[in-house]
Parts: structure tokens; sequence; C-alpha cells
């Protein structure tokens, strides 16, 4: 008679939860990987947030990053500087689809484009740690990479270099990133291998790659962030105007109608 194979009780609960995880994974994958970069993370397209942060812990299934900078495709509001989220490490998830691991490097910077954690995940989560009793993530602060994950050197927008610039994405990644998320107008010839971009308030393009002028490139950048920074005060200054004239014309009614109290009075 042959030997019958039996698998300890841990080892069959640990299958399972990974069939389920697997199984949850392939049903938020045609969401997560709808689109690609850069386009999608240009527009926030399939993303609740794009930033740069960096890892200040690490655990078996996810990193814990600092907020370094907020892009303005950020769309979750209670996000802010120097906030601390937890984040999915697809190196040790069950579906990687060619995104690139968040490395376990503590201290390593990256432009990260993220979802909020949706119901699968929440699942996978609570179903790991009931077979295997450990906690896969915190539910409630779990982001998903959502594309392509760049490593970057420094920590503002505006000197923050893609450790890896070798393509015509990347060329175009790389001044929308130190333009602080604002210039979004490229174009790219992938039969000939170049890539333009249209400086806002500009009509003409300039060629970013292969071949690129950087100090005109750096020279268009500075114009216009020093333009955004303008404007930004210009709306603060109206903002200021706004209030200012509100609160006049609530002290003027208000006054009108204390006088017209005391005539009643008299």
């Amino acid at each position: 008679m042959g030997s019958k194979l039996i698998l300890p009780q841990l080892m069959i609960k640990n299958i399972f939860a990974f069939l389920v995880i697997g199984f949850c994974a392939f049903l938020v994958a045609p969401k997560t990987f709808a689109c690609m970069p850069p386009a999608c993370m240009f527009s926030g397209h399939d993303q609740d947030t794009l930033i740069l942060g960096e890892i200040v812990s690490e655990s078996e299934y996810s990193r814990g990053v600092k907020i370094l900078f907020l892009f303005p495709q950020n769309k979750i509001a209670s996000l802010k500087l120097n906030d601390e989220i937890t984040v999915l490490n697809f190196s040790k998830s069950f579906v990687t689809n060619n995104l690139e691991s968040l490395k376990s490097y503590i201290g390593h910077r990256y432009l990260l484009a993220l979802n909020r954690n949706e119901n699968p995940y929440t699942l996978v989560s609570r179903i790991y740690k009931y077979f295997t009793g450990k906690v896969f993530a915190d539910s409630k602060d779990l982001y998903i990479p959502a594309y392509r994950i760049y490593e970057i050197t420094r920590t503002t927008f505006t000197n923050a270099k893609l450790m890896e610039n070798k393509t015509v994405e990347d060329a175009a990644m790389q001044i929308f990133m130190n333009s602080g998320g604002t210039e979004q107008d490229f174009s790219f010839d992938y039969d000939i291998d170049k890539g333009f971009w249209r400086p806002t308030g500009e009509k003409r393009s300039i060629e970013i790659f292969p071949e690129a002028n950087g100090s005109l490139i750096q020279e268009k950048l500075e114009l216009i962030r020093k333009n955004s920074e303008l404007m930004s005060i210009q709306k603060k200054k109206e903002r200021i105007i706004w209030y200012g004239a509100g609160a006049g014309i609530v002290i003027l009614l208000g006054g009108i109608a204390l006088g017209m109290r005391k005539k009643e009075i008299v």
C-alpha cells in the first residue's frame, strides 16, 4: 500500500491563505494596472495621491514612508507634509506585474503614485493575520503603489533627481517632478525615440530626449516656479481682500441693525 502524504495543519493554513490572498490581488489587478506612467501619473488617473517620500521604517510586508512633498495630483485632503504612511511592499506581495519593488532601504527616497487601501486589500490583511497570527499591515493606513516606483536623490521637488534617467519617459518624469507636478505637456515620438516638452505659456516645444539643453530646461523651470509663486501670492492677497470685504460688510450690517434697534427702543 502506498503511503499517504499528510501535511501539517499550519502548512495547510498557509497554503490556503496564499491562495485566498492571491485571488484577492487578482481581483484588484485590473484597476491597479489599468494605466501606465507617465501620462496617468501626470493626470492623477487611477491614483489617490502622488508624493515624494522617504522610507523611515520597515516590516516584512510594508514600509513606513514619510511624506516629503505632496503633488497637486493628491486627492486625499487629510494627508499633510511630514505625515508617515504605510505602503505595501510589492517585493513581498503576490502580484508584481513588472512593478518595481519598494526597496527595504531606510533613508532611501522615492517618487510614489499610491492608492489608499480598498476592500480586497483589507480582506487580505485580515485573512493573513487570521491564519498566521502576524500583522500584514494596518488596514486604515495601507497604501498600494499604483504605477512604477522611481527612486530619487535629495528631498525637495525642485532639486530631486531620478536615480535612473535613461528613457524618453524618464526625461519627461524628471521635468514633471521638478516643476512640482504642473508641467504635463509632453510629446513622444517612439519611432525615432525622441521626446519634447512645451513649457506653460509658450507656443514652441523643446527637445528633452535624447538631446537636451540642461541649462535651458532649468531656466524654463525656474521661470515657471517663480510665476507659480507669484500666482500663489496673488491668490492669497485676493483671499485676504475678500475676507476683509466680507468682515466689513458684516460689521456695517451689524451697525445698521443696532442703530435701527436703538431707534425702536426710543
